[in-house]
């Protein structure tokens, strides 16, 4: 039945109703909803408003995607599916009152929402009638702010809810797997994170003390999925319900908080809001082994953890010490590392930077629960206290790596990043300054311009390596080994030095490096 039906309707059923009255009413009731309701919807909401039956339709209740709701709309109608349960909190209202409320997320095929029940309305969830993956339909609601901004439905006296709703097609509603993160995907900036994985270790529960003397439990486990590996820790109850779990079982952790720590790794905190749900069989993206899953350099990308890398040793550097922001000493050794994919620098922190001293240029280097970090528009892996390195494993299910194989880049094939070889003429002179780091030291660099057949490129060249270049003439050939590409302030792509550049000068036989 189109709008004019409706109409004809309403008029035939309401006599003293002029047709004028009825169409105002009818603009009333779309300006309520702030457009966001049809000609047909209003007037079939005036039609019920005024008990006017439409034939062959039930009495009619209508929905709002999610997507279209404003802050300020009341009498809203949403149906979504429970993707997110938070626990039933209490609170003291002004008057010495309590109260009660409970924290939904739903979903429908247009966004999500937040949903708070208020008071007698926590007793469904309290009840387990409303639980996460079914679908509610929740009338009579109003829209408003949260704290944070966002649009929050609130389900108070008038509401109503009704669980799994009939003449819903399930279909139509976005299934709960699609509000799970994968591992490699969680970075800082998320609050919470939903994830499912298989468990490859868990760590002894322990117990400590709080400053108020009360007692408390934390416990550990690492956590895989097809992405990579995350550490998840549980505290106090949901040790409990975490159970008996071990290795190979598979889980699914809800609402857990992320928490990057100093070294940039990423964790999961399961508290009071999180939970766990094991499962008996494994989901299609985890009925594979991960144990033996290797990623190439190639693969590589920011924040990524827990990763397994097997290449060649290029170049091995020393061990250095550094202070750490608490004021404590730390030590580091960098390699240069490769495999039939690309480079990378490797840095082994803390204990694993004595391993350097036995490794030499050609050994295989596999390492293992190392995390990957970004630097000037660069990748580069690290090994921290979790992490290991494993040199010149005896076999890893067969996999080899070639020697390594320079290759030469023209400047017009330069992008981002590195490290990359480069062979060209001085176009202009060195220019030699002196500047501060970031840190506060102060460095020696020389800058000039490099030209080959595809273009010119500005070359940075830092610290001992400025020796080998000072006195280079216009017109000299030299050939530039493990440079890295930059952006600089006006956008230009730039070529600087790290410390396993070195630079040669065909003619002289001479090659310098730091």
């Amino acid at each position: 039945m189109n709008f004019d039906d409706i109409i004809q309707r309403i008029l035939l059923s309401r006599k003293e109703l002029a047709r004028d009255e009825l169409l105002r009413m009818i603009e009333e009731k779309k300006g309520t909803a702030k457009a966001y309701l049809t000609d047909e919807v209003a007037a079939r909401i005036v039609a019920m408003e005024l008990g006017v039956k439409i034939p062959g339709l039930e009495p009619f209740q209508p929905h709002v995607l999610i997507k279209d709701l404003i802050s300020g709309l009341n009498d809203v109608t949403v149906i979504g599916r429970v993707v997110t349960m938070y626990p039933v909190r209490t609170f003291t209202r002004p008057q010495d009152t309590q109260g009660r409320l409970l924290r939904l997320v739903i979903a429908d095929k247009s966004a999500t929402l937040r949903v708070v029940l208020w008071d007698d309305k926590t007793s469904l969830a309290e009840a387990g009638r409303i639980q996460r993956g079914q679908i509610i339909k929740v009338s009579h609601g109003y829209v408003r702010e949260g704290l944070d901004g966002k649009l929050e439905l609130n389900v108070g006296t008038r509401s109503e809810i009704q669980v799994s709703p009939s003449k819903i097609v399930d279909s139509e509603y976005p299934p709960i797997a699609q509000f799970m993160q994968k591992i490699a995907e969680i970075t800082g900036k998320h609050k919470e994170a939903s994830v499912l994985g298989i468990v490859q270790s868990v760590d002894l529960m322990s117990e400590f003390e709080r400053s108020d003397g009360t007692g408390g439990k934390v416990r550990r486990l690492h956590l895989r999925d097809e992405t990579g590996q995350i550490t998840v820790v549980f505290w106090n109850e949901k040790v409990d319900q975490l159970g008996e779990a071990k290795k190979d079982d598979y889980l699914q952790i809800l609402n857990a908080t992320v928490k990057e720590q100093l070294d940039g790794r990423i964790e999961l905190h399961a508290g009071e809001s999180a939970q766990i749900e094991a499962l008996a069989e494994a989901p299609p993206s985890l009925k594979h082994d991960f144990s033996a899953q290797l990623t190439t350099i190639q693969e590589l990308k920011p924040n990524m953890r827990n990763l397994k890398v097997l290449a060649r040793a290029i170049y091995t550097g020393e061990v250095r010490e550094f202070r750490r922001s608490s004021n404590g000493k730390g030590q580091v050794s960098t390699l240069l590392i490769g495999d039939e994919t690309g480079t990378t620098s490797l840095n082994l922190w803390g204990e694993n930077a004595s391993i350097a001293g036995s490794i030499h240029p050609g050994d295989i280097v596999l390492a293992e629960a190392a995390y990957t970090r970004e630097r000037s528009g660069s990748v580069t892996l690290n090994i921290g206290r979790r992490g290991k390195l494993v040199l010149n494993p005896k076999s890893v299910k067969g996999k080899k790596i070639p020697p390594h194989k320079e290759v030469t880049f023209k400047i017009v094939e330069l992008k981002e990043g590195g490290p990359f070889t480069v062979r060209g003429t001085v176009a202009e002179p060195p220019t030699i300054r002196e500047v501060v780091t970031a840190r506060g030291e102060k460095v020696t660099v020389a800058s000039f311009k490099l030209t080959d057949e595809t273009g010119t490129i500005e070359v940075s060249v830092w610290r001992k390596l400025v020796d080998s270049v000072k006195d280079l003439t216009v017109g000299t050939q030299i050939e530039i080994k493990n440079a890295y590409a930059k952006r600089g302030f006006a956008g230009q792509l730039r070529l600087t030095t790290r410390r396993f550049t070195s630079v040669s000068i065909p003619s002289k036989s001479q090659k310098s490096a730091t």
